[in-house]
């Protein structure tokens, strides 16, 4: 190839010319085609990570009827996710609530694995786990925020209402999903895992008693 620019003799794969520093504009050398190669894959990649409302809109049709499948993206997963934390938070406070959250989303990713095994998809299972979580997570918040209203008797009542309200909703959900399982193993997984909960639960109590203070 010759540089366009002072007419110079050079090899095919240059970029520049080493006689005046001109940039060679041809396209046809393999140095360039793979420049050109390498800076598309790299705009292709970089493409595809983009996040959108549509990635969340999902959510808001989980909330007006949970027991439906919705399928999530990994934004929409990662945020219900976010709610679970901070749901959990709000009512056991952040040790407690993190250590809830974190045995939530693992036992019911298990769960979902054990009913589905050889079947079993990683993405597919994380969307239906944010879909089964996302309902009693905000009944659990909405619980912990009425703790500020005092511990009356009214308050406390409304409290366990809304936790039931919560356990019932992940049951009919996890149900809904697991419906090829065996009963018995479901069952006792499911009540290691209120169990586990629990625990975590009166752990926050206690530790809120004893130290005279809110959870959160």
């Amino acid at each position: 190839m010759y540089c366009k620019n002072c007419g110079k003799e050079l090899p095919d794969e240059s970029l520049f010319c080493g006689y005046c520093g001109a940039q060679l504009e041809e396209t046809g050398s393999p140095a360039a085609g793979f420049v050109q190669e390498q800076a598309a894959k790299i705009k292709e990649k970089t493409g595809n990570i983009s996040v959108s409302k549509d990635d969340f809109l999902p959510l808001l049709s989980i909330l007006k009827d949970p027991f439906e499948e919705t399928p999530l993206s990994l934004y929409g997963s990662l945020a219900a996710l976010f709610i679970t934390i901070i749901g959990c938070w709000i009512s056991f406070g952040f040790r407690y609530g993190l250590l809830a959250a974190l045995i939530l989303w693992a036992s019911t990713l298990m769960l979902f694995y054990l009913a589905e095994r050889r079947e079993f998809d990683i993405q597919r299972g994380v969307s239906e786990t944010a879909q089964v979580l996302c309902v009693p997570s905000v009944l659990t918040a909405l619980s912990g925020v009425f703790a500020l209203f005092g511990m009356n008797a009214f308050v406390i009542m409304l409290r366990l209402f809304l936790l039931a309200a919560a356990i019932m909703v992940y049951v009919y959900s996890i149900d809904r999903y697991t419906s090829n399982m065996n009963r018995w193993l479901k069952s006792l997984y499911l009540a290691a895992i209120f169990a586990i909960i629990a625990a975590c639960a009166l752990s926050s109590l206690s530790w809120a008693v004893m130290s005279q203070v809110q959870p959160y």
